[in-house]
């Protein structure tokens, strides 16, 4: 039944979609918070009707789908919140492309673009690269919700998008534990001109991986750590006509993290932007 309702409602024109979603909410919530984890998700999908709800990120779309990651905190714009002090539209707005590695369903450069849009900014070039095909098929349905259908999406020639490309050019990278093969400087030049954000994906009580990305970039790049942090019922944002409990809370903005859980940024000594 909830599937049958699930495309009626989405046939439906989005002004009355999305009103319909919202009554559904609100009879749920008068009963109290949600019972269980999926109850919860199935909560805010219906409050939000798939739109960020704060944080950079704010009003951008999200089809329903994540690959290798949490779909929920994505939602609630707390997804990787150590993070968000670099997403700002003075610094984004000085790179021409985007390149992002390990792209997923392809959240960031739909979420990246649509910041960028909705302050008027002139768009990047937008290049996203997995090895899964069906998150590049997710990519582009999300980034055709988006409005943005122009996107280089494929499984390989990351390098190449990073010498063609025009510049400045972001790195965005995420790709389990892979970088410390992939981004090596003496293997890919290109690499030692460019600004890089990379989850480093140490295992539990290593910094292996960090240690080495830092010393193969010492030399030309400024570097700045991020570490993450727990989330606390404080940073959830507000969910019209939604109740959800401090456990509840959490449980939507828990990334189920294992590894990966340091962040650094690398941005070329000779880049005129600077971080905030």
């Amino acid at each position: 039944m909830r599937a049958v309702l699930k495309r009626l409602i989405g046939g439906l024109p989005q002004p009355l979609a999305v009103a319909l979603r919202r009554a559904a909410c609100a009879a749920r919530s008068i009963s109290g918070p949600a019972a269980d984890e999926a109850s919860q998700h199935r909560l805010l999908w219906l409050a939000t009707s798939g739109y960020v709800v704060s944080g950079p990120f704010a009003g951008t779309r999200t089809i329903g789908t994540s690959a290798g990651s949490s779909y929920s905190p994505k939602i609630l714009g707390t997804y990787e919140l150590e993070l968000h002090p670099l997403w700002t539209v003075g610094w984004l707005g000085r790179f021409r492309s985007l390149v992002n590695l390990g792209c997923g369903e392809g959240f960031y450069l739909a979420a990246i673009a649509h910041l960028l849009r909705s302050h008027r900014q002139p768009l990047p070039s937008l290049s996203g690269y997995d090895l899964d095909r069906s998150a590049l098929a997710e990519a582009r349905r999300l980034l055709a919700a988006n409005g943005f259908e122009s996107a280089t999406l494929a499984a390989t020639g990351w390098e190449d998008a990073l010498a063609a490309g025009p510049g400045p050019v972001l790195l965005f990278c995420d790709i389990e534990g892979a970088e410390a093969i992939v981004l090596d400087p003496a293997v890919v030049p290109g690499l030692a001109s460019v600004a890089i954000v990379c989850e480093v994906h140490d295992d539990p009580g290593s910094d292996a991986t960090k240690r080495l990305l830092l010393r193969r970039f010492q030399a030309s790049h400024h570097i700045r750590e991020f570490a993450a942090q727990p989330r606390t019922p404080a940073d959830f944002p507000r969910v019209s006509l939604c109740r959800f409990d401090d456990a509840g809370k959490l449980a939507l903005m828990d990334e189920h993290r294992k590894r990966g859980n340091n962040w650094v940024l690398l941005e070329p000594r000779d880049f005129v932007g600077t971080p905030p």
